[in-house]
């Protein structure tokens, strides 16, 4: 079975909503379903974070995902394209931990995307190889 790398990118400093991955929506951190899409899913091998935000860094330290450093302030801003985001991570991941053949973005403010959702993309990116 062929494992995937879920990366979140969650930086701090929204303009609309202040600490918007840790507010409650249903009595649940908007960041928790995201990692509810990690623990039940039997495809993704990992879950690392990229992220600025201190408070969510403490915050997600209790779950089982990978927290590798906390990401600078030049590739943080609004206008910052994410491929920045991911190349950062991939520099990272190769020299400390390994280079992901496959890997999936899990924007944490997609609540409403379900485990189905992930594998079903999984499994039709496997499909058209």
């Amino acid at each position: 079975m062929i494992n995937f790398l879920g990366i979140v990118p969650a930086r701090e400093g929204s303009k609309g909503i202040k600490n918007k991955h840790l507010i409650k929506i249903n009595k649940i951190r908007v960041i928790d379903y995201t990692f509810k899409n990690f623990t039940n899913s039997k495809l993704l091998k990992n879950l690392i974070i990229s992220t600025d935000d201190k408070k969510l860094i403490k915050y997600a330290k209790k779950y089982n995902v990978i927290i590798p450093f906390l990401r600078p302030k030049k590739i943080s801003g609004d206008d910052t394209p994410m491929e920045d985001v991911i190349i950062h991570l991939f520099d990272w991941c190769k020299k400390n931990y390994y280079l992901p053949k496959n890997f999936i973005l899990l924007q944490p403010t997609s609540i409403f995307r379900e485990i189905k959702d992930i594998n079903n993309a999984i499994k039709k990116y496997l499909k058209q190889k």
